[in-house]
């Protein structure tokens, strides 16, 4: 994107720019969808669109967790709680990754850490959103039985010759590692399911 505009010393000039983005998991036209939502964006136009914005942030915020007498820890509960409410919305049955929009260490990953740690507070919050988090669970239940089957028949997920080598490399072979976190993740899961 490029624009020029002549300016006078002195003058102030501002502008905004707005891009969106979308998946093929919610759209079968990406580009089009993309560009649609862009032009809306410009049609609405700047003020409109942060008064939305910010309508909808305090929306969110009239439910809070308050720390008298520590606002450093004031300030870290609103901090995690800012980046919750940014990768999990009311309406889509999507679960925060351990580093939501911040990272790609675990490419968009869904873990236990969700349902143990982010769900407990986003349910006493935000009830709206918190069922999306355990939709995601749901959603996925049928995917999940099938590979507690291949687990339970195969006991193992890789081929002896790749867990020689992982062993050699860690001494701990990668699908004792994958066993136990896949054992911890489905009591997790129950842990979110009894909150419920």
């Amino acid at each position: 994107m490029r624009f020029n505009k002549k300016m006078k010393a002195g003058e102030k000039y501002s502008f905004s720019v707005v891009g969106s983005t979308t998946t093929s998991a919610h759209h079968d036209d990406v580009m089009n969808e993309r560009e649609r939502l862009t032009i809306f964006a410009k049609l609405e136009g700047h003020d409109r669109l942060i008064k939305f914005h910010n309508a909808a942030w305090d929306e969110l915020w009239k439910s809070d967790i308050q720390i008298e007498g520590d606002e450093q820890s004031q300030q870290d509960i609103h901090s995690m709680l800012y980046h919750l409410y940014s990768f999990a919305r009311e309406g889509s049955d999507y679960s925060p990754s351990p580093m939501g929009l911040s990272g790609l260490g675990y490419n968009g990953h869904v873990f236990w850490d969700t349902e143990l740690w982010m769900f407990p507070a986003v349910l006493v919050l935000h009830p709206e959103i918190a069922e999306g988090m355990i939709n995601y669970r749901f959603n996925r239940l049928e995917e999940a039985r099938k590979m507690h089957l291949h687990m339970a028949i195969k006991e193992r997920c890789f081929h002896g010759k790749v867990r020689q080598a992982v062993k050699k490399k860690r001494g701990v072979g990668i699908e004792r590692a994958f066993r136990t976190s896949y054992h911890r993740m489905r009591s997790d899961c129950s842990v979110e399911l009894f909150i419920a």
